[in-house]
């Protein structure tokens, strides 16, 4: 992996271990995952690390270039590094999407209390659409969330 802020020779510093989908595993792989790539690109850590399992992540589709590139790059990274049960959580994302790859892993290990819940179903059930320029893309991502 190389990127303009990038100082570390990732030849020398090696890979952050598989992970292989045992809850009990989760908070070590992912303390040292992100650490890993901290000193990578600390771009991705920054953002890894304030993503919640019900964070809000775009589409591809409304990216710019460069982060689509990473987006695509924090997919493929995760794919290779997780094995087992893990893995079968990122399968299904579409567009190799990383950030949305990082929160299915993220509902899986992390789940949310009860009230999250709660809070996710009040919010289905009694959409806001904005305002009317606004309301097709906002029924897509209502639609999105249901089937989530």
């Amino acid at each position: 992996m190389s990127t303009a802020g990038n100082v570390i020779d990732t030849k020398v510093l090696g890979r952050p271990d598989r992970f292989n989908g045992k809850h009990e595993k989760w908070a070590d792989w992912k303390w040292g995952f992100l650490n890993w790539i901290n000193l990578v690109d600390q771009s991705y850590h920054d953002v890894l690390e304030t993503l919640k399992a019900d964070s809000v992540v775009p589409e591809m589709s409304e990216l710019n270039e460069q982060p689509r590139a990473h987006n695509k790059v924090l997919y493929s990274l995760l794919s290779r590094l997780c094995t087992g049960d893990s893995v079968e959580h990122i399968k299904p994302v579409k567009d190799k999407n990383g950030l949305k790859a990082w929160r299915a892993l993220l509902k899986e290990y992390e789940p949310g209390t009860a009230a999250d819940h709660i809070g996710d179903l009040r919010d289905l059930l009694k959409p806001t659409f904005g305002e009317l320029w606004e309301f097709n893309t906002n029924l897509v991502k209502w639609e999105a969330d249901l089937k989530e």
